[in-house]
């Protein structure tokens, strides 16, 4: 037996062998601070043994329940102070899916009905040595566990640092990695008594611990930080898929991507030419499924006939620049015109008629494309990353980044065209630009038909001669936000908005369809046949100074993240 002790910014830390465990060292830390609280661990299981504390009159007594001695924590029925994983708490019948393959795990909860499987397993990580060294004043502690160990895939790597600060916190890092997708829940089991109080150890039951005391039930409480018992099988993760959409006229092969979210039965599928979300299936409160996402069966479709940027990603500068005109930094600049006098969605090609490189990460997509100094009539090379998620909580989620070698204004969005099918809107923003090239005056919509901010249907809304094309001002970039949202009380179906963007485009699809576009199944959309809800900054906000600014530099990133959540009132 030897002892080392360690000081280190006024916290002690010192070892002590407690005895040999397969020719390897088991070894008791302890941790000492300012205060007098003490903190004793093991590297068998990283098990707590020791919470030493003060009370206020300076009696110091130990908070929490274990055993005197090794033998004791060897067996450990109730996970004193214990490190529990791969998945601490049960998975259900010890069984779960990953990745289309079954996985089943030791049983060994006699607790449940049916029997489960628990902390881990017979082992788990609490009846384990773990590899330690001290690194200043934290408690380094490693353990790998082997592909296949109580049942689960891939070799684990975890590491778990302690450390007692001198604030009387005792803090626990914890990290892992993997060769092979598994599931991972980790936990200390500590049992703590502050005095005499009744908790929720109800099994307990004559467990004799330190000092030869008999533990009774409800004699302690455990505080467990941790996911959700059974969470593999119940954590619905987006899964991607892919598939070939055809090749463009310049021969490049497309792909779309299909998000499936197995929990709301959603499905939205995007393609890597223009970021085009080309679908998105959403049940209604019958189950019945729809396409509420408007576009075309096709990439010469979406080639030859996207006039209204079906689903695209619009850049460099979404909306309207006034006459192709803009000065930044005292040179002028003349960009496309390709709307009347102005300039409209980034040009005769923008970010929406051209190939993205595209990418699967994990539960993410994310598309880039590098647009070249001059293109469209714009400074600097700009490069742009777009990632797609659709999340548990059947969000849609928007990432937007950029950069750039000259300074250059950047607006981006997404086209996407709704139809719930005669909707209804509310928007909570109180003033407006006014259509289409603003003059600079942030108008309040207070007694207008562009007042959204209490529910109404949208058909009631429209103007005869223009429809509906309003700029909402939301408010402070950068932040993220409530924006909008659009119901169909008929179908139960829904779209939620929030945004980090400055301003919302709502348009009801009023100059660009006309019944002349072939569109999904042959169909020609008419006028107000969908709504589109573009986060944005202002149209135009290059020539306003007093609008928020859409000029990036170089060294900057541009940034953005806009979500559409979709939700089904069920019956």
């Amino acid at each position: 037996m030897h002892e080392t002790t360690l000081f280190l910014n006024d916290v002690s830390s010192t070892k002590r062998m407690i005895r040999k465990l397969h020719n390897r060292d088991g070894v008791r830390f302890t941790f000492i601070n300012k205060n007098n609280v003490t903190v004793r661990v093991i590297n068998y299981g990283c098990i707590i043994t020791d919470i030493l504390v003060p009370d206020k009159d300076g009696n110091v007594a130990d908070i929490s329940l274990g055993y005197d001695n090794f033998a004791g924590y060897k067996s450990n029925p109730n996970y004193f102070g214990a490190i529990c994983g791969r998945f601490g708490s049960r998975i259900a019948r010890g069984k779960f899916t990953l990745d289309g393959k079954e996985y089943t795990l030791a049983l060994n909860d006699a607790f449940s009905v049916p029997p489960s499987h628990l902390h881990g397993g017979n082992k788990g990580f609490n009846k384990v040595l773990w590899d330690a060294t001290l690194e200043g004043n934290k408690l380094h502690l490693t353990y790998i566990s082997h592909d296949g160990e109580e049942g689960y895939p891939g070799e684990l790597t975890t590491t778990l640092i302690y450390q007692l600060t001198n604030d009387n916190q005792f803090i626990l890092y914890y990290t892992a990695t993997t060769t092979k997708a598994t599931p991972i829940n980790l936990l200390n089991h500590a049992y703590i008594n502050l005095g005499g109080q009744t908790y929720f150890s109800s099994q307990l039951k004559d467990c004799v611990g330190k000092g030869g005391y008999t533990y009774k039930p409800f004699s302690a409480f455990c505080m467990e930080a941790m996911t959700y018992p059974d969470a593999i099988n119940h954590c619905i993760m987006s899964e991607i898929t892919s598939e070939s959409f055809g090749k463009t006229k310049d021969g490049d092969q497309v792909t779309r991507y299909v998000f499936y979210n197995k929990k709301h039965n959603t499905t939205v599928k995007i393609i890597d030419y223009g970021c085009i979300i080309t679908e998105i299936l959403l049940p209604d409160k019958n189950g019945k499924i729809d396409d509420i996402n408007l576009g075309h069966d096709d990439i010469q479709g979406y080639e030859e006939r996207n006039r209204p940027y079906f689903g695209g990603v619009i850049g460099r500068y979404a909306t309207r620049v006034a006459n192709g005109k803009f000065s930044l930094d005292g040179k002028d600049y003349n960009i496309t015109v390709n709307n009347g006098p102005n300039h409209l969605h980034g040009g005769n090609k923008g970010f929406t008629l051209v190939m993205w490189k595209s990418q699967v990460k994990g539960d993410k997509l994310e598309l880039k494309y590098t647009s070249a100094d001059g293109e469209e009539g714009f400074p600097g090379e700009v490069t742009t990353t777009v990632t797609y998620q659709l999340t548990a909580d059947n969000e849609l989620v928007l990432d937007y980044e950029a950069t750039t070698t000259k300074p250059t204004p950047i607006n981006l969005t997404n086209h996407a065209y709704f139809n719930l099918k005669n909707q209804l809107m509310q928007i909570r923003m109180s003033k407006s630009t006014e259509n289409w090239i603003p003059t600079g005056n942030i108008l309040p919509v207070e007694g207008s038909l562009r007042d959204l901010r209490k529910r109404g249907a949208l058909e009631d809304r429209l103007d005869v001669d223009r429809g509906f094309t309003v700029h909402y001002n939301l408010g402070q970039p950068g932040v993220m936000k409530y924006a909008a949202k659009v119901d169909h009380p008929d179908s139960g179906r829904s779209v939620e908005v929030y945004t980090t963007e400055p301003g919302l485009q709502c348009y009801f699809s009023y100059e660009t369809l006309h019944n002349d576009i072939s569109c999904k199944g042959g169909v020609k959309y008419g006028q107000y046949s969908a709504f589109c809800l573009e986060a944005m900054h202002f149209p135009d906000s290059c020539n306003h100074d007093n609008f928020p600014s859409c000029i990036l530099r170089p060294g900057e990133t541009y940034k953005q993240t806009t979500k559409y959540k979709f939700a089904v009132d069920v019956l």
